[in-house]
């Protein structure tokens, strides 16, 4: 048999080849099972927190639960009720300059017992009518005191008093105010 002619491209020995393929093997298959864990660990913390954050929620939603049961349903619509009463009013001030003042009024001078619960504004007649209810025949008589001392109020008439449901004082108010008041600040 002839030789074999002499070349200078060297050969791999069969024992490296085989040595470097098992090495790299090695290493692929750790590095795998490397990634495998932090995934493992990954997706376990994933599901620890997700527990958490629904335990959390469960909470959350008991104590909101709990706090609701404890506001009373009267309140609750009151609470309504003024909410409408005060979209109302935001509105009749954003639309109506003249009005404002006739608005900022009421807000400053109303008694802390003293609720309005209807209001007719006629900015020809410069008249407000008002119908609300009050804790007692005084917060009335206190109300009616404190639109008659202010400086843009001409009149102020008052009636239908009669003692409605929970107690409460039902009246009629009808404030008259001087031609200033809707073309100057309240002073």
């Amino acid at each position: 048999m002839p030789e074999p002619a002499a070349s200078f491209i060297p050969r791999a020995e069969p024992q490296f080849a085989a040595r470097a393929v098992r090495e790299g093997g090695v290493w692929l298959f750790n590095f795998a099972l490397a990634a495998f864990a932090a995934s493992a660990l990954a997706w376990g913390g994933l599901f620890l927190y997700q527990r958490s954050l629904a335990s959390a929620r469960a909470d959350w939603e008991e104590q909101v639960a709990a706090q609701e049961a404890e506001l009373k349903p009267d309140l609750l619509a009151q609470i309504a009720d003024l909410t409408a009463s005060i979209g109302v009013a935001r509105e009749i001030l954003n639309n109506h300059v003249y009005a404002s003042n006739v608005l900022l009024l009421l807000q400053s001078f109303t008694h802390p017992a003293v609720s309005f619960s209807t209001m007719s504004f006629s900015r020809d007649a410069r008249k407000i009518e008002l119908t609300g209810l009050a804790a007692s025949y005084r917060s009335v008589a206190e109300q009616v005191n404190f639109f008659e001392s202010h400086p843009q109020v001409e009149k102020v008439d008052f009636g239908g008093l009669a003692v409605g449901e929970r107690g409460l004082v039902n009246f009629r108010l009808a404030v008259i105010f001087k031609p200033s008041l809707l073309t100057a600040p309240i002073p």
